[in-house]
C-alpha cells in the first residue's frame, strides 16, 4: 500500500462553459448533457491515465440546489474525492478543464439539415456524430455498471417492461420568477400534458402495459434504472427526454410537441439517431392544452401504425 504522506494530490476544476450557449446548467437537460455526462467522460479519462503515486480530487461548480443533489449522487456512486465550489472559485494552483458542451453539439447537429449538403458538411456531421456517439457509449457503460450494482425499490422494479407516460414535475421555489435561478421556469410551469392521469387510467383499463412516471421525483440512479428497462416513452417535449440515453436500441420515443417547439433544435431526435432509438414526433392538436392522443396511442400499442409529423 502506498504511503498517503507521499501521495501527490492533483486537483481538477471541472468548469461549465457558460459562454458557449445560453442554456443554464441549473436545468436538467443542460446539466446532464452540458455538464454531468461530459464531466464523467473527463473523469474516466483522467482516472485511466492517473499516475499510481497520486491522489486525484475533483471540484465541480454548484448547479443550483436541485441539480447539486444529482451531482452528489453520481460523485458518491463513483466514490470520487470531490467538492462543490462556487462558480466564481479561482485558484491558480488548480488544473482547470473547460468541459465540452455535448448539449451544444447535439443542437448543432439538429440545426443542420441532413439532405443536400456539401461533402464538407457531410464529413463534419459524420465525424461529430461518431465522436459524440463514442464518448456517450463510454460514459453510459460506466454509469450502467455502477447502477447495476445498486439496489432498486419495489416501485422502480414494478415499472420494468412498461411503456412510460412521462409526467413533468411541479416547479420548485428556486425556479420561480422571483427565485434565485439564472433562468426561471421549470417543469409544469413551462408546459405539461393535460388530463394525463385520466388518459393513463383509460389505457390501463384496456390492459395496456403503460405506467405514469415522474422522473423529477426520484433519484438519478432510479431514473437510469427505469429508463433502461422500459418498453418505450411518451410525453410532452422537455428535459425528461434527456434520459433517453439509458434506453435500449430500438425502443420507441413518442415526442409530443407544440408549435413553439418547431422553432427549437430537436436534440431528442439527434439523440435517438445516435442511440438507434425510434423517434416519433407527434404534433399536439391543441397547443394551449396538449393531450396524449388516447385512441391513436392505444391503437399503436395494439399494433396499428402511427402517423408522425415533422
Amino acid at each position: 500500500m502506498l504511503n498517503s504522506d507521499k501521495l501527490k494530490e492533483i486537483v481538477y476544476y471541472l468548469n461549465f462553459d457558460k459562454k458557449a450557449h445560453p442554456g443554464s446548467v441549473e436545468h436538467f437537460y443542460h446539466f446532464l448533457w452540458g455538464y454531468l455526462l461530459p464531466c464523467m467522460a473527463q473523469i474516466l479519462k483522467i482516472q485511466s491515465n492517473c499516475p499510481p503515486a497520486s491522489q486525484v480530487r475533483f471540484l465541480f461548480h454548484t448547479c443550483g440546489p436541485v441539480m447539486d443533489k444529482l451531482l452528489h449522487e453520481i460523485a458518491g456512486l463513483f466514490d470520487l474525492d470531490y467538492a462543490l465550489v462556487s462558480r466564481e472559485h479561482n485558484d491558480a494552483a488548480l488544473t482547470k478543464i473547460l468541459v465540452p458542451r455535448w448539449d451544444i453539439e447535439l443542437a448543432n447537429l439538429a440545426l443542420v439539415p441532413t439532405a443536400n449538403q456539401s461533402p464538407a458538411v457531410e464529413h463534419w456531421r459524420a465525424s461529430t456524430a461518431a465522436r459524440l456517439g463514442g464518448n456517450i457509449s463510454i460514459v453510459k457503460k460506466a454509469l450502467m455498471a455502477k447502477v447495476a450494482a445498486a439496489q432498486s425499490s419495489n416501485t422502480m422494479r414494478a415499472l420494468a417492461g412498461k411503456f412510460l407516460i412521462l409526467k413533468r414535475s411541479a416547479q420548485p421555489a428556486f425556479y420561480e420568477r422571483n427565485g434565485k435561478a439564472e433562468v426561471p421556469g421549470y417543469g409544469t410551469a413551462r408546459r405539461s400534458l393535460v388530463r394525463l392521469e385520466e388518459t393513463v387510467q383509460s389505457l390501463q383499463k384496456r390492459n395496456l402495459p403503460v405506467a405514469l412516471f415522474e422522473p423529477g421525483s426520484v433519484s438519478l440512479v432510479e431514473q437510469i434504472q427505469v429508463f433502461s428497462r422500459c418498453q418505450g416513452v411518451a410525453g410532452i417535449y422537455g428535459a425528461e427526454f434527456a434520459n433517453v440515453i439509458w434506453m435500449q436500441p430500438g425502443t420507441p420515443v413518442i415526442w409530443i410537441y407544440s408549435a413553439s417547439a418547431k422553432r427549437l433544435p430537436w436534440m431528442t431526435e439527434q439523440l435517438s439517431l445516435l442511440l438507434r432509438l425510434r423517434f416519433m414526433p407527434i404534433k399536439a392538436v391543441d397547443d394551449s392544452a396538449p393531450e396524449l392522443p388516447l385512441e391513436l396511442f392505444s391503437n399503436w400499442l395494439l399494433g396499428a401504425p402511427i402517423a408522425t409529423s415533422e
